[in-house]
């Protein structure tokens, strides 16, 4: 969809986590979504990563599903969030 967009990726090594990196990445991220004027961002993330989880509640994403045993690698679940952008 035109108007959808959808974070794959986001990582930040283990020597520069907590720095406030994914929080900048996030913030440019939304911004150029905005700018390409998406409608909603949407991404998964296990369930399992609670900084990551945190990190994308902070930056206002809301969960709206769960997909039981997604993660093959390990059978954790991903949590469906999403983000409705306003581009007024």
């Amino acid at each position: 969809m035109c108007d959808e967009c959808e974070l794959h990726t986001l990582a930040v090594s283990r020597e520069h986590q907590q720095k406030g990196l994914g929080r900048l990445m996030m913030t440019y991220l939304l911004a150029r979504a905005r700018d390409a004027k998406a409608r909603v961002i949407l991404l998964d993330v296990r369930a399992s990563n609670d900084a990551a989880v945190g990190l994308y509640r902070a930056c206002g994403f809301e969960r709206y599903g769960l997909r039981k045993g997604y993660y093959v690698d390990t059978g954790d679940d991903a949590i469906l969030m999403r983000q409705f952008l306003s581009n007024i």
